[in-house]
């Protein structure tokens, strides 16, 4: 993400509901001064640039995304090879699963349904934005294990994405409910993408 898009001390904000989010503050009781003491800057700033706690918390939690989406896509790129890609995809899909310090697990966390739901709704053009980036993202992967004679090419677009979709959520589930050890995590990825290359041939 180009941090232009964002003012200087708008990523303060956003920086300081991550600090005190990782500090243990649960969301609905973290109050705008405790934002701006956390980000150095005056409560009257704040609302030079907010509404309301309930957009700055929204505003970083897309921000924080993001961060996540491009930072993966960055290591993802760093790959050598298809299959190199793809255990990089299951090593972050991992990290997400586990790391229960990462700011969207800590904000789903706090999160109901329907409170994640209404961030969804409030900012679908934002969404599918993204979700179109992470989809090319997914289709020059695959582009590539075409390249190297590991998969078949698909003229069906939407059935490869829904093939890479279906292995990798398929895999966090998996890591997730059973609460898998390191090496049987090893052994999951494996069979994670012996599914995937099953899925596109």
């Amino acid at each position: 993400m180009e941090n232009n898009t964002h003012s200087e001390k708008e990523i303060l904000i956003f920086n300081a509901v991550n600090e005190l989010l990782n500090e243990g503050i649960k969301l609905h009781t973290v109050k705008v001064a405790d934002i701006a003491k956390k980000a150095g800057i005056g409560k009257g700033t704040i609302y030079d640039y907010f509404k309301s706690k309930e957009e700055i918390l929204e505003r970083a939690f897309l921000y924080n995304m993001d961060i996540e989406l491009y930072e993966n896509i960055k290591k993802i790129n760093k790959g050598n090879n298809f299959k190199e890609k793809v255990y990089i995809i299951l090593d972050i899909i991992e990290k997400s699963t586990t790391d229960y310090s990462s700011f969207s697990n800590i904000l789903f966390s706090n999160l109901s349904h329907n409170e994640f739901k209404g961030i969804l709704e409030n900012n679908k053009d934002y969404i599918n934005k993204r979700y179109e980036l992470l989809k090319k993202s997914i289709n020059d992967l695959l582009s590539i294990g075409v390249l190297e004679n590991i998969i078949k090419k698909q003229e069906d677009k939407d059935y490869q994405i829904m093939v890479f979709e279906s292995v990798v959520t398929g895999f966090g589930h998996t890591i997730c409910i059973k609460n898998e050890e390191k090496k049987t995590i090893e052994d999951v990825k494996s069979r994670a993408y012996k599914l995937l290359i099953k899925g596109l041939n």
